[in-house]
């Protein structure tokens, strides 16, 4: 049972943010599909309206889904029509991260951007483009046990229901952020919310508040900005690149192991071969496309079905 000296040691919950803090907060939610980030999105926006300030709450997965949504109902990805509902939930995080940043109220605005942003290089684009805006930001990485995760999605309603195999892919390939500790000078400060049982709302509010801070400064010239861009997507690709190779060779291993004796030969040639075209056709993607990832697991799908073929 907690005692009193045990609450007064405890630090202060934050109430609100920093006397520093910039007029607006893009708070990033990534996780697995199934964690409860929608859920604790919707939660948070309400206890920000409660505190006195505005909420956005800016839904990706909403927009991709009714972009693959086909006059039947059906769904399938499409890389163009993924592309531009990104684009578009990216405007619309950047028009409400402006708006917040030109009211003269007294009122300061968080935007909530809830999507899986599994990979560091989507959430750096959304870093980046608060940064212009001159706007604070930081990430809540939003956890649950994998079983779980995978409990609720399967519980979805229809189209909202994340694949089966694009869950376990997703969750293969799960770069979580580095977590940081509130004014540590960190690029992307991040801090994790467990959502195992019922999460609680009161907690990630107030770590929400406690790294809502000044604006991050800005490289001085276009010509460092854009190395810094260039500098970010390298490093996503080749953590994309290796992750990805590092899946094929344990693939090409199971397949291997699973074949006949008078066969193994035979397929552990054509097995090693389908890997090295795979990464070969992955390293030709254009790293800068959003939809990158998307086109890299559409060649791992393809491998996937080859290896099943053998």
């Amino acid at each position: 049972m907690a005692t009193a000296s045990d609450a007064a040691s405890r630090p202060r919950a934050a109430r609100a943010p920093r006397e520093d803090a910039s007029k607006t907060l893009v708070l990033v939610l990534c996780g697995l599909p199934g964690v409860g980030k929608t859920t604790l999105a919707r939660a948070l926006a309400r206890r920000a309206r409660e505190s006195g300030h505005d909420a956005h709450h800016a839904r990706y997965d909403a927009r991709e889904l009714r972009a693959m949504t086909r006059e039947d109902g059906t769904t399938a990805f499409e890389p163009a029509r993924w592309r531009a509902a990104r684009a578009e939930a990216a405007a619309d995080v950047d028009a409400a991260t402006r708006r917040g940043n030109a009211r003269e109220d007294g009122v300061k605005t968080v935007v909530i951007v809830d999507d899986n942003m599994y990979y560091r290089g989507m959430r750096w684009e959304v870093f980046r483009a608060a940064r212009e805006a001159r706007a604070s930001c930081a990430c809540a990485h939003v956890t649950a046990p994998t079983k779980e995760a995978r409990r609720r999605n399967r519980n979805r309603e229809g189209a909202e229901a994340v694949p089966e195999e694009v869950f376990e892919r997703m969750t293969r390939a799960f770069e979580a952020p580095a977590v940081t500790t509130p004014g540590d000078g960190a690029t992307f400060p991040a801090f994790v919310v467990d959502a195992t049982g019922e999460t609680d709302v009161d907690a990630a509010w107030s770590r929400a508040l406690e790294f809502w801070g000044p604006a991050p400064d800005v490289p001085a010239s276009e010509a460092e900005r854009e190395l810094e861009r260039e500098a970010a997507r390298a490093e996503t690709a080749k953590s994309a690149l290796h992750a990805l190779d590092v899946r094929a060779r344990a693939s090409v291993s199971r397949v291997v192991a699973d074949a006949a004796d008078a066969r193994r030969a035979a397929v552990a040639a054509a097995a090693n071969e389908a890997r090295r075209a795979l990464l070969r056709d992955a390293r030709a993607l254009d790293g800068s496309r959003d939809d990158v990832f998307e086109e890299m697991a559409m060649l791992e799908g393809a491998f996937a079905q080859t290896l099943s073929d053998l």
